[in-house]
């Protein structure tokens, strides 16, 4: 919510709220939510959920390494290169989001992005499309995919990693759920690298290094999905 925009309204309740009993909830304890704490709660309890693995097993994890100008070109190969895809794009900015998804459907790929210059309106509308897949993928930021809450997704994307290692860990997440299998595929530019170690590291799970999937490739995978 405070990435939302939302912090002046959250201080706004907490400061007129009397004779009130707050929990608040978060993934992570960035210094705005510390802040928060500090200023407008008495005597506060701190009561963090620790995990031995921060990855899930059911979800494999790969990236891919290519220069920007052809990381577009990349996550089109790789989807390509599957027989089926139900999965989210995750970009770094709202400008990548919506840029990339007309991309993708100049392509013929069926997609649709979700980002914080969207009213609720219009969010509403774009996430029933893909609930109902009438959409197979969903473009956005992170911030834009708080609260998105949708089962059986095959693949999550990451169009470049995210500044915070910790959000990687919440992207992927969302695919390999309920025992299924799920698929992490990072498109990583040269000056994004030395992050793979230290989120080798945060998942204790190795990602493995892919090639780009060949022009050969992706022809066999064309003529099996016509048979």
């Amino acid at each position: 919510m405070l990435d939302m925009g939302f912090l002046d309204d959250v201080k706004e309740i907490l400061a007129q709220a009397e004779n009130k009993k707050t929990w608040m909830f978060s993934a992570t304890m960035p210094p705005a939510i510390l802040d928060l704490i500090k200023n407008y709660l008495d005597n506060p309890e701190i009561v963090r959920v620790k995990k031995k693995t921060l990855s899930n097993d059911n979800i494999t994890q790969k990236f891919y390494l290519v220069r920007d100008q052809y990381m577009r070109e990349a996550v089109c190969r790789l989807l390509d290169a599957v027989e089926d895809y139900y999965g989210i794009i995750f970009t770094k900015t709202k400008i990548e989001a919506s840029s990339l998804c007309d991309e993708l459907n100049l392509r013929g790929y069926l997609a649709d992005s979700l980002h914080g210059d969207m009213d609720q309106k219009h969010r509403d509308v774009t996430m029933k499309k893909f609930k109902n897949k009438k959409v197979k993928l969903l473009v956005c930021t992170d911030v834009a995919a708080r609260g998105i809450d949708v089962d059986h997704l095959t693949h999550v994307f990451n169009f470049g990693l995210p500044q915070d290692l910790e959000s990687y860990v919440h992207r992927i997440g969302r695919t390999g759920r309920a025992g299924q299998k799920g698929l992490a595929l990072s498109v990583v530019s040269p000056s994004e690298i030395r992050k793979i170690s230290a989120l080798e590291r945060l998942t204790k799970a190795k990602i493995e290094r892919e090639r780009i999937p060949s022009v050969d490739t992706l022809k066999g995978a064309m003529v099996r999905r016509k048979l």
